[in-house]
């Protein structure tokens, strides 16, 4: 009897450590599918930078399988924690959040853990390391993927004076916009470190400011060398505000929308450079999905990975249309390369095979890949 009693004991304890042995590394691993419904908040539908974004994300989730949910903010910066809400609500495996504002990083924190919700950051950073340090120490948070916006402003500032020009206007969104107040600031900080010289600065409250606005700025600076747009609208705004005005004056620009295309085409802007946050996203899903498979992946430090290191493209008349071929018109990352970001997929996946991934996206590289295909 005893020895029966010992082979029991001994089965259950076996059977135990087995169990830890095999435990999971997230919270989530416990109900891992094949299926997932990411939510996904679009901060204004109908912009064609953000449903872009969408767009591509969409087309990332879709690629391994799961499906994408989306909540309408409608430019509204109050709209983005409830309509994260709301995706939590309607049962999602987990949120991939475009946070509109800096002062919103607090709030989704905690909604995170009393929820018990696995989300990501895709495209919008925060502004401190402490921030995202805080972020780190939330187990439901999977990591951040974003673009150095201090730096695209930077090189657009490069452009416009390599291409002779040494004064400029900008026009902008709203202060307080995160990506769009970083570009003005590399855009102002390059072009006078390099010698030249900003006139003037106007901000928009929304797009539909753009053109109004431009044509107060180059009505009071009609001699300026240049004009930058810190996104499509405001590129597309400035040059309405031209036409009115019978005002000639090269245009640059971040962010890259149809209209922009055409204005790169004919001559009128003269380089544009974008397409950094439209992945920014779809990069984060697979972080996502991975922390919900059970295989989160980390940093060197043991900590949900976060950069800013996926950079815009530069688009010129040169290879405008190459880009709307590739990049607009088709998929510039192919299903398997999102497939590979996944540990179900592929056992060795890392932390470096998504820095490799993100490093290395320029425009060079990616007409290789597709020459490849």
């Amino acid at each position: 009897m005893k020895k029966k009693l010992f082979c029991v004991a001994l089965c259950v304890v076996v059977t135990m450590g087995l169990m830890v042995g095999c435990g999971s590394s997230s919270e989530k691993s416990s109900t891992a599918k094949d299926f997932y419904t990411i939510g996904y908040n679009n901060f204004g539908k109908g912009a064609y930078p953000l449903d872009l974004n969408q767009k591509e994300t969409k087309y990332a989730v879709e690629a391994v399988g799961s499906k994408l949910k989306t909540a309408n903010d409608n430019f509204t910066v109050d709209n983005v924690i409830s309509d994260v809400k709301n995706l939590i609500s309607s049962k999602v495996d987990g949120v991939v959040v475009w946070t509109a504002a800096d002062t919103l990083y607090g709030s989704l924190d905690d909604l995170m853990k009393e929820s018990k919700m696995p989300f990501a950051l895709g495209d919008k950073y925060p502004k401190s390391e402490k921030t995202i340090k805080k972020l780190q120490d939330n187990k439901y948070f999977a990591g951040a993927v974003s673009t150095d916006d201090v730096l695209t402003g930077k090189n657009i500032a490069k452009a416009a004076y390599k291409d002779g020009h040494r004064t400029a206007l900008i026009v902008a969104a709203a202060v307080g916009d995160t990506n769009h107040d970083a570009r003005v600031k590399g855009f102002t900080q390059e072009f006078t470190k390099l010698g030249g010289k900003v006139l003037g600065t106007v901000h928009c409250a929304d797009p539909s400011e753009a053109v109004q606005k431009s044509g107060d700025l180059l009505a009071a600076h009609k001699n300026a060398d240049c004009l930058y747009g810190s996104g499509g609208d405001y590129s597309n705004g400035a040059l309405k505000a031209m036409s009115s005005a019978g005002i000639s004056m090269p245009v640059y620009g971040t962010d890259i929308d149809p209209n922009v295309i055409k204005g790169i085409k004919n001559g009128k802007i003269k380089a544009a450079n974008g397409a950094a946050g439209t992945y920014c996203a779809s990069f984060a899903a697979m972080l996502l999905i991975n922390y919900l498979d059970g295989h989160p992946i980390k940093d060197k430090d043991g900590k949900a990975p976060a950069t800013k290191g996926l950079q815009t493209i530069m688009v010129t008349k040169a290879n405008v249309k190459n880009y709307e071929k590739y990049w607009i018109n088709g998929e510039i990352f192919s299903k398997k390369e999102f497939q590979n970001l996944l540990y179900r997929n592929n056992k060795d996946v890392s932390w470096k095979d998504y820095q490799d991934m993100i490093d290395n996206y320029n425009y060079k590289t990616r007409m290789e890949a597709v020459a490849e295909k």
